[in-house]
């Protein structure tokens, strides 16, 4: 039997026509630092067929109000749309492989602590800092912590 991973999430929205779009990545990094479980934007049609941009904000549920707050604060959006939904996710722990790079960080993903691996993802941030650390083509430092993890977890990982 698999141990569910639920938890409850709050969806704050807002259509956005009027903004300058440079401050778009100033307003998600800021979300983020703050918390944010994720933030992005999706290109829309709005009213008389206007382009626009809805910001989408995925946060805890007591965290509404900041980011709401942050919305109205460093947009030009003069209202938001707030919602709460359930989430299910996979088990994910952080471990660490070594590659001719170094250590590199490393997310491994399983229905439950204990069962079979079903994804490994290495950390973008972690291979791009590696990357430019050592003048190498990000994929080159991608591939290899990818290699060397599949080759440390590889009788564990589920091919269902």
């Amino acid at each position: 039997m698999y141990t569910q991973t639920y938890n409850e999430i709050c969806t704050i929205e807002t259509n956005i026509d009027d903004m300058n779009p440079e401050f778009y990545p100033f307003v998600m990094e800021k979300m983020m630092q703050q918390g944010a479980i994720d933030v992005f934007l999706t290109p829309i049609i709005m009213k008389k067929g206007r382009p626009g941009i809805k910001l989408t904000v995925l946060c805890k549920q007591e965290d509404e109000e900041k980011f709401s707050l942050l919305i109205l604060q460093d947009t030009s959006s003069l209202g938001v749309r707030i919602s709460y939904q359930n989430r299910r996710t996979l088990f994910r722990e952080m471990i660490t492989v070594t590659t001719s790079f170094g250590e590199i960080t490393v997310k491994i993903a399983r229905l439950a602590q204990n069962q079979p691996i079903l994804r490994i993802t290495p950390e973008f941030e972690h291979c791009k800092k590696i990357a430019l650390q050592y003048g190498v083509p990000i994929q080159n430092v991608y591939q290899e912590a990818l290699r060397c993890a599949e080759k440390k977890y590889s009788p564990k990982i589920s091919n269902e």
